[in-house]
């Protein structure tokens, strides 16, 4: 025999965990007898002392045992979710480099929500007052919230407009400006978001709190709580610009409204771009496109406008 090396014990994984198991009744089962033994009569009741002694070691039994269970539940998940991060850590850093892994983890692994249904709605116009070449836009941006989580997340509504197309309206209103959100159930106009804190004082900058619930994966997207943010823009007739996504984005259609002098051009800043469809069919004066599938993070749709000859 050597000193300091110990003999296998044989054991499986399940023979500890029926073990584990058994120990967990015993307690229980103490803790019960334990505390209805004062009331069953025999020597305990005979001091007072006594009862309230054997029913405190009672209560503390089951209440380690609801403890045990806590404890022992969170731990299972958390190795399971560590097990399942280190194999996919090993699997995947051992095909693309590290540094790209890490960007991948933190923006797409690690994402707590993803917005489904993102749609874009854009009305441009030719007001009376403006400067001639001018296009006024009122734009609507909503979409569908999922918690990934097993727990409620603290979701923030948010959206920040470039000022690289200022522009103040003959009335003396800046654009762009955000006009208003809705989230759930609950509906803010301009003076209400810039009351309670939620818009800066440009109203440029969006940033609105939301508790969101822990749902079941297999929930329909329609019952899923809707994020809706209205924007009036300006652009000329000869311009471009992008629409970001800020998270992941499953499924978008984009509704655009136009003068008809005016032709614009949509594309997918995306590996994809194929993927974003127009539909054949016009909805009153909407040209509709659709997009079917995931866009990651940071990539875009890019309208292009140009007069129409």
């Amino acid at each position: 025999m050597l000193w300091g090396r110990r003999r296998p014990s044989g054991r499986s994984v399940g023979d500890v965990e029926r073990e584990f198991v058994l120990w967990l009744v015993i307690v229980l089962a103490t803790g019960i007898i334990l505390v209805l033994l004062p009331h069953l009569g025999g020597p305990v009741t005979e001091w007072s002392w006594a009862q309230t002694f054997v029913r405190d070691v009672g209560v503390a039994l089951i209440v380690a045992f609801i403890l045990t269970l806590m404890i022992e539940w969170h731990a299972r998940n958390r190795l399971q979710s560590e097990v399942s991060e280190g194999v996919i850590d090993a699997t995947l850093q051992t095909i693309i480099p590290k540094s790209i892994y890490e960007e991948v983890k933190n923006h797409i692994f690690r994402k707590e929500v993803i917005r489904e249904n993102w749609t874009l709605t854009m009305n441009f116009t030719r007001p009376a007052d403006w400067p001639q070449g001018y296009l006024k836009i009122s734009t609507s941006i909503s979409y569908r919230l999922r918690n990934l989580t097993n727990y409620t997340y603290r979701f923030r509504v948010y959206s920040k407009l470039s000022p690289h197309r200022a522009f103040t309206e003959p009335s003396g209103s800046k654009v762009p400006r955000i006009e208003g959100a809705s989230i759930g159930e609950r509906t803010y106009d301009a003076a209400k978001l810039l009351g309670e804190g939620f818009l800066s004082d440009d109203r440029r900058e969006l940033n609105v709190p939301y508790p969101l619930d822990s749902i079941p994966r297999e929930t329909a997207t329609h019952s899923l709580p809707q994020a809706t943010i209205s924007i009036v823009e300006a652009c000329t007739d000869t311009d471009s610009f992008c629409w970001h996504t800020f998270d992941m984005v499953e499924n978008a259609s984009i509704i655009v409204t136009h003068p008809v002098d005016v032709e614009i051009e949509v594309i997918a800043r995306h590996p994809a771009p194929e993927r974003l469809v127009r539909s054949p069919i016009k909805l009153e004066d909407n040209e509709v496109y659709n997009f079917a599938g995931g866009i990651l993070p940071c990539q875009s749709f890019e309208f292009i406008l140009r007069p129409r000859s």
